[in-house]
């Protein structure tokens, strides 16, 4: 009798470390998975930026080989497109460092289950 009844309560005590590690776990993954669509969104945002950027690439080699089409209004409009790649860079930059932070949190949410 004593045996069954020590059997018993050692099934429940591993049953209820089990039921409370995976509860651990099932608490940080919806944490863990919105991180990576966060990491997952900058990364989208950074190769739209790169699109951009060609584009203004393209733009700016038109100019250069045919700068005498703009008339005196031509050198607004290159430093225009030029500000405009510089702040499409730093916007690079820091969605860059966006998408980072959100995986390095989406790593350590991982690590310490």
């Amino acid at each position: 009798m004593r045996k069954n009844i020590f059997s018993i309560v050692i099934i429940i005590l591993l049953f209820a470390s089990f039921s409370v590690s995976i509860a651990g776990d099932a608490k940080n993954k919806p944490i863990v998975i919105d991180h990576l669509k966060k990491a997952e969104y900058y990364d989208n945002k950074i190769q739209r930026l790169k699109t951009k950027i060609m584009e203004e690439k393209e733009i700016l080699a038109e100019y250069d080989s045919h700068s005498y089409y703009y008339g005196p209004e031509g050198q607004l409009y290159e430093s225009h497109h030029k500000a405009q790649l510089r702040e499409y860079e730093k916007a690079i930059e820091r969605n860059q460092e966006m998408a980072d932070t959100h995986r390095r949190l989406a790593k350590e949410k991982t690590k310490n289950n």
